[in-house]
């Protein structure tokens, strides 16, 4: 039966957008939209770590939103998905993707034997009867985490998309002006996609996203202590908080205590964006130098960084005669009118709705290539049959006959076979196991890290920096919490990179990092808290596995 309605999903790091939407439609409705912050470490670079947290979070914000929908289209964002785009002579999309798999050495350079491939074409050179592709290839690792995650919330996979290719799908197909180039400006990071006449031309990922200026926003605490990070958002939306170029942030003089806090903030707010710039220089400078003859004149910015006031200002300050339009809105969206999710603000949605906008399907891809190997058995067993059928024809009555003999004394054997007991040993042998089975399973559920607590304090030790004073130390099932005090961020940031070094520890993160100064010593001080979650070394987990 084919799909009319889907749920369409983006999972980010921090959060999770979804559109419920017409499927595989010239200008299909979106019928419900909403956004949701994802549980905390959750996500990370796309892979679901925490299947049955984040699960019931989607499956409650599904229902709370009304969304009864089981036909699910997930765009990935990810980086551990590559592409690459390349030539290839004129031929059949089954050819194609035979030629992709057969070349895959080729477009790759990195081991992709656990990657699976698809593609889009991208344009038809009749003159010379080729065709520009883009090749796509995920791990197969990130597939099974959303084949996991839909079966235990019972939801059918449609498609799985690339955020890449859901984006430039949707403006590829833009009846207004073009967007020549355009950057989904993301809580984490940005993409940049440049098309000419409709066509993709250039796509980048980078790693910059509003979650940079939100952090310095928080860390400057020029609107309090203890400000979140959706009103931290919202302070960059409703204040221009970042000067409209770089020159005039070094002409301000400020008047009074007041003044000079706000120049302070906006100049970090300001510094903080160049990142952002360079990579928009890098990325026009390696266009224009494999495209002499085209110009971009316009950067359209979407996303959530399309409602930062100022950074549109700056950014036009840094690229003379370019002009920058903030998309909030994207034009041609068929918004149901009691969908209320979207409103001015579209474009945070665009991945999820290119998703729907059927051209690759990494779900897919796997099931041709099975359909194609099992195509192929079928073709082989079928030969087989008529080459047996022909032998048998062929063969004379003798031969017919000792045959039959044969099968008579083979039957006779099983029966001898099954009088003798056999069937009760092997009932016996598999209950041996099965017990041996559960044995193993028993020993493994009785491991704690309190058996290697000596060794993980000897890494401790062996791993820290010379001058550290550990305040306290609390230690759980899943991990350990110390509060350190060192003499400076220096030391503070080796530290984390020598305790990233232990075996025992999956994840080593510092929070609430603070500078103090002793007013009779003068003495500098970095203190802040140190959170270390476990994790068995390789050679552990294989001896709870065995």
């Amino acid at each position: 039966m084919a799909v009319s309605r889907v749920v369409s999903i983006e999972i980010t790091d921090l959060y999770t957008r979804v559109c419920e939407m017409g499927y595989g439609k010239k200008n299909p409705v979106v019928y419900k939209s909403i956004t949701f912050d994802n549980p905390i470490r959750s996500v990370d670079d796309g892979f679901i770590m925490e299947k049955g947290i984040y699960g019931t979070e989607l499956s409650n914000q599904l229902a709370s939103a009304g969304i009864k929908c089981k036909d699910v289209v997930f765009s990935l964002t990810s980086n551990k998905i590559v592409s690459r785009e390349v030539t290839i002579p004129e031929m059949k999309a089954e050819m194609v993707q035979n030629l992709i798999e057969n070349e895959r050495t080729e477009y790759f350079p990195m081991d992709t034997s656990e990657h699976r491939l698809t593609f889009h074409v991208l344009e038809h050179l009749k003159e010379t009867k080729e065709q520009r592709i883009i090749v796509f290839a995920v791990p197969e690792i990130l597939i099974k985490n959303y084949e996991a995650l839909a079966a235990e919330r019972d939801l059918k996979i449609v498609a799985l998309d690339y955020c890449g290719n859901s984006i430039y799908q949707w403006l590829r197909k833009k009846k207004q002006e073009p967007m020549d180039m355009y950057l989904q400006l993301n809580e984490k990071n940005t993409m940049f996609t440049i098309l000419d006449n409709n066509l993709l031309t250039l796509q980048r990922n980078m790693n910059f996203g509003t979650m940079v200026l939100i952090n310095n926003l928080i860390e400057e605490r020029y609107y309090g202590e203890e400000i979140s990070v959706d009103e931290a958002m919202l302070k960059l939306q409703e204040n221009t908080l970042i000067y409209p170029s770089y020159n005039s942030m070094l002409d301000v003089v400020p008047q009074d205590e007041d003044a000079a806090k706000l120049h302070e903030l906006k100049g970090r707010l300001t510094d903080a964006a160049r990142p952002l710039i360079t990579n928009v220089a890098r990325v026009l400078e390696y266009y224009n130098t494999l495209n002499r003859e085209a110009k971009v004149n316009k950067i359209y910015i979407g996303g959530a960084g399309a409602h930062i006031k100022g950074l549109k200002e700056l950014i036009e300050s840094e690229f003379n005669g370019v002009e920058v339009v903030m998309v909030e809105q994207l034009p041609d969206v068929n918004i149901h009118k009691k969908n209320t999710g979207m409103e001015n603000r579209s474009s945070e949605y665009i991945a999820c709705l290119g998703a729907a906008i059927p051209t690759i399907n990494f779900y897919k891809a796997k099931e041709k290539e099975s359909m194609a190997v099992t195509m192929i058995f079928c073709l082989v067993g079928l030969v087989a049959v008529i080459a047996a059928s022909v032998v048998i024809i062929l063969n004379c009555k003798s031969t017919y006959d000792n045959e039959l003999k044969k099968k008579d004394t083979l039957n006779a054997q099983l029966t001898d076979l099954k009088n003798s007991g056999i069937e009760e040993l092997e009932q016996k042998y598999n209950s041996s196991l099965a017990t041996a089975t559960e044995v193993v399973l028993m020993d493994a559920s009785t491991f704690t890290f309190n058996e290697k607590w000596n060794e993980i304090l000897g890494y401790l030790e062996s791993e820290s920096v010379s001058e550290i004073v550990v305040g306290s130390l609390s230690s759980d099932a899943n991990g350990l919490s110390l509060n350190i005090t060192v003499n400076s961020k220096e030391e503070a940031a080796k530290l984390l990179l020598q305790l990233q070094k232990i075996p025992y520890f999956g994840s080593v993160t510092i929070n609430s990092i603070a500078e103090s100064v002793d007013e009779e010593t003068n003495i500098k001080t970095v203190s802040f808290s140190v959170i270390c979650t476990y994790q068995l070394p390789v050679t552990e987990n294989e001896e709870v596995a065995e």
